[in-house]
């Protein structure tokens, strides 16, 4: 389970996050002390598909990977830099993957009043989140439409 315990979040542990390309460094330095830092141990549980997405994350240090599905369909393993959660936040829709820590890891968490405070100051930053969630669903429906038709596949 997290570690509830206030951990800062350091600028230069966000500052190469894909998030922030493109936002002047100023900026980034102010956002960074809008984040709660976590820490959760491997097998820990980050996010549940279907939940309410009142929070996205960057991941600091370990790995996570992205589930989908009650067969727990592998969609990524994520690293350092790498933001998730987004999809609820900018869609308003429950969460679409389970998020575990496959390593001990370290993650900058953003709620939902410093993510709406966080899109209006720079529009790199909406433009960057709506890319890549875009970019994200479709590679979803991809793995899941394989997975889909492997499971049907008939072996003689």
């Amino acid at each position: 389970m997290a570690k509830e315990k206030k951990i800062k979040v350091k600028y230069e542990e966000i500052r190469n996050s894909p998030l922030f390309a493109g936002v002047p460094d100023k900026l980034v330095k102010k956002v960074a002390t809008h984040f709660n830092g976590r820490h959760y141990s491997a097998g820990d549980t980050i996010i549940k598909e279907h939940d309410i997405g009142d929070f996205m994350f960057i991941v600091l240090s370990g790995q996570v990977d992205v589930l989908k599905g009650h067969k727990k369909i592998k969609l990524a393993t994520l690293g350092p830099g790498v933001f998730v959660g987004e999809g609820a936040l900018v869609s308003g829709a429950p969460r679409n993957a389970t998020v575990v820590a496959s390593t001990p890891v370290k993650l900058a968490v953003i709620h939902k009043e410093t993510y709406d405070k966080m899109i209006t100051t720079h529009a790199a930053i909406s433009i960057t989140l709506i890319k890549t969630h875009k970019e994200r669903c479709k590679d979803t429906l991809k793995k899941v439409n394989i997975a889909k038709s492997r499971a049907f596949i008939v072996t003689s």
